[in-house]
C-alpha cells in the first residue's frame, strides 16, 4: 500500500481520532519526558501509523482492540524517540507535586534542594533506571505497570528501585525526600511518593 489513503479510510480514521484523540493524549503525558507538546506529536505520529494501518488490518478490529493498538504505537513510539535522543532531562515540573514538609520556609528550601538533588542524581543513572524511578516516585505506578510499559520483569523494576533508593541515599542520606519506606497498597514490597 502506498502513502495514501482512500477517502473512506480517511473519514474512518478522522472519526477514530475524534473518539480517542484525547484519551490518547492523556496516556502519552504520564509517560516520562513527554511534554504536552511532544504528547500531541506522539499523538499525530500514532494516528498516521493508524491512517497507514487502516486498510491493511485495523478496519476489521473491534474498537476495544484498535483502542489497545493506538496505546501500544504511542508507547513504542515514544521509548523509540527515547532510544533516539538519548533523552535524560529530570522531571523538574513534576518537583511540585511531589509531597512535602511542613509549610515553613526553611523546611521549604531545604526539602526543594534535596529533591533537586535527587532529580539530578536520577538523571545520571542509566535510562531504564531513570524511567522507572520516575514512574514509580514521581507518578506513583505499581511494579506491574512500570514493567507493563517497558517489557520488563517486575523483579527487574524491584532491583532497579532498590539501587536508585540506595544511590539516592548514599547521596542524601538514609532520609530520602520522597521516597517512603512504608509499603505501597498497589506494591507491597514498593515504597512510594508520599
Amino acid at each position: 500500500m502506498g502513502s495514501r489513503i482512500s477517502p473512506k479510510a480517511a473519514k474512518q480514521v478522522a472519526a477514530l481520532f475524534e473518539a480517542e484523540a484525547s484519551s490518547l493524549f492523556g496516556y502519552a503525558r504520564t509517560l516520562p519526558g513527554v511534554s504536552s507538546a511532544d504528547a500531541e506529536d506522539m499523538v499525530q505520529v500514532t494516528f498516521h501509523e493508524a491512517a497507514m494501518r487502516w486498510e491493511e488490518f485495523l478496519f476489521s478490529l473491534d474498537q476495544e482492540s484498535v483502542r489497545r493498538w493506538l496505546h501500544r504505537v504511542l508507547r513504542n513510539k515514544t521509548i523509540d524517540q527515547w532510544r533516539k535522543n538519548g533523552s535524560r532531562r529530570a522531571p523538574l515540573e513534576q518537583l511540585e507535586s511531589c509531597g512535602g514538609p511542613p509549610d515553613e520556609t526553611y523546611t521549604k528550601a531545604l526539602f526543594s534542594i534535596t529533591l533537586k538533588q535527587c532529580w539530578k542524581k536520577i538523571a545520571t543513572m542509566p535510562e531504564t533506571r531513570q524511567r522507572i524511578a520516575f514512574l514509580a516516585w514521581s507518578e506513583g505506578w505499581s511494579r506491574a505497570e512500570i514493567a507493563g510499559l517497558l517489557g520488563i520483569k517486575q523483579s527487574t523494576v524491584r532491583v532497579h528501585l532498590k539501587h536508585a533508593r540506595d544511590e539516592l541515599a548514599a547521596l542524601v542520606g538514609p532520609d530520602v525526600a520522597f521516597v517512603d519506606a512504608a509499603a505501597d497498597p498497589k506494591d507491597p514490597d514498593e515504597g512510594v511518593a508520599s
